[in-house]
């Protein structure tokens, strides 16, 4: 998954000097007792999850409001990775 835009990174506070996705798996390449959790905004991030798990995330935590429709498939695409998976 190539990340286009960096989270942090802007046009007016700068670019960063790394990709996300370079990021993410560098975090996950030193963790020994901890999980690299993401958050997951359904209908945003459908895409991103497998990307996610392929860089070494295995958490995922599903943002849902109680009038959320898709919550259900984002969930299931995390749990057919193995993932750990919350909502919130």
């Amino acid at each position: 998954m190539a990340t286009a835009t960096a989270g942090g990174s802007s046009f007016n506070y700068g670019f960063g000097r790394h990709t996300d996705d370079e990021w993410i798996a560098e975090a996950a390449s030193v963790l020994t007792h901890a999980r690299l959790t993401t958050l997951l905004l359904p209908g945003i991030g459908r895409r991103a999850t497998r990307a996610a798990h392929e860089l070494g995330v295995r958490s995922v935590r599903v943002a849902t409001h109680c009038t959320e429709a898709t919550s259900p498939t984002a969930h299931r695409r995390a749990r057919e990775l193995a993932m750990d998976v919350a909502a919130s």
